[in-house]
């Protein structure tokens, strides 16, 4: 089993590669650290790639062992995966224009509800206008 490095009581995950298909931008980690975490917490995700222009409007995903839940661990190959979106705080996608290569993001995980939540994110510009919009009437 990985060992999964912490700051604090923060984990550590460094991406190791990105693809894109035609309908998101994947980012892979390592399967045996993901499956080393707790069923939830916090990880300082290290973005060590950089987002290929065919990426940058599509949604995030991260690759995770499948089946990968604590009480479900899963053999201890590499495969097969699933990819998990990640959200913003109001779990709006996100999408690969704001995961930039040699940047950290704080990222609150839960395995069993399959949740990847940046938490270090804004409300999209449009989202706060148009709440300013219902709330100017």
């Amino acid at each position: 089993m990985a060992c999964v490095s912490k700051i604090g009581s923060l984990y550590e995950m460094v991406t190791k590669n990105v693809i894109v298909s035609t309908t998101n931008t994947v980012f892979g980690i390592n399967p045996r650290a993901w499956i080393a975490l707790p069923c939830e917490g916090l990880i300082l995700l290290k973005i060590r790639q950089v987002v290929p222009t065919a990426g940058s409007a599509l949604p995030v995903q991260i690759a995770v062992p499948a089946n990968s839940t604590v009480s479900t661990v899963g053999s201890d190959t590499c495969c097969p995966v699933t990819g998990v979106n990640v959200v913003n705080p109001i779990n709006v996608a996100v999408t690969g224009a704001a995961m930039v290569n040699g940047t950290e993001r704080l990222l609150y995980f839960n395995k069993v509800r399959g949740v990847l939540r940046l938490m270090d994110c804004c409300v999209p510009v449009a989202a706060a206008q148009a709440s300013e919009v219902k709330a100017g009437k």
